[in-house]
């Protein structure tokens, strides 16, 4: 009995680090987060930080895989639903908004993976998983009718990352409405103006001027 109620003290104990390195690393990144200020945060003491996580580098990537499990669970529940494939990518785009919105362990693994991206580091990616994943919803969707053929896979995609990171705000509207409805009501525009019925957006061309 005491053994058990050990490991559920550990079990929480760490729990608490990864929130609290979660906060480090989304506020200030990788660079720029310490052990000490980790440790300072839950008032522990550093050694017993270590007796959790080894290194700074064990903890980023313990984060990165929470990252991974929620984004592989979110993506698996979608694809369960037997959702259109439009559906499905409103899904996914929903659930990963919001919980970068509210989940503090996501954003700090979004901010993780994007720094080794901007790094160089293109290996088993959380962002480089999800833009290939709705990248096939949207080539799925353009199949089936649901997406205007005319608009080219990787730009929506890029759009929909887009609008997944702007969530993060908690001030995205003058209206004052909150970034769930926020999210809900760009979602039902950029979904009927991807329609295969819209016709399609003329192409920008620079004024003459503009190009001498």
């Amino acid at each position: 009995m005491a053994k058990v109620v050990k490991q559920e003290r550990a079990r929480r104990t760490r729990q608490h680090v990864l929130d609290a390195a979660a906060l480090e690393f989304a506020a200030h990144g990788y660079a720029h987060t310490t052990m000490n200020a980790v440790a300072d945060r839950i008032g522990m003491t550093k050694g017993a930080l270590y007796g959790h996580f080894s290194s700074k580098d064990d903890l980023a990537d313990a984060l990165v895989e929470s990252g991974r499990e929620f984004w592989q669970s979110a993506a698996a529940k979608a694809e369960a639903s037997g959702d259109s494939p439009m559906t499905r990518l409103g899904t996914v785009v929903r659930t990963l908004a919001r919980e970068l919105h509210e989940g503090i362990r996501l954003r700090a693994a979004f901010r993780l993976v994007e720094e080794r991206l901007l790094a160089g580091d293109r290996q088993e990616n959380l962002l480089l998983d999800i833009q290939g994943h709705m990248t096939d919803l949207v080539e799925l969707a353009r199949r089936e009718g649901e997406i205007n053929p005319c608009c080219p896979a990787s730009d929506v995609v890029e759009v929909l990352l887009a609008l997944v990171s702007a969530v993060q705000s908690a001030t995205l509207s003058a209206a004052g409405i909150s970034p769930v409805e926020w999210l809900e009501k760009i979602w039902n525009t950029l979904r009927d103006v991807l329609h295969p019925e819209r016709r399609p957006v003329a192409t920008y061309t620079a004024p003459e001027s503009a190009r001498t």
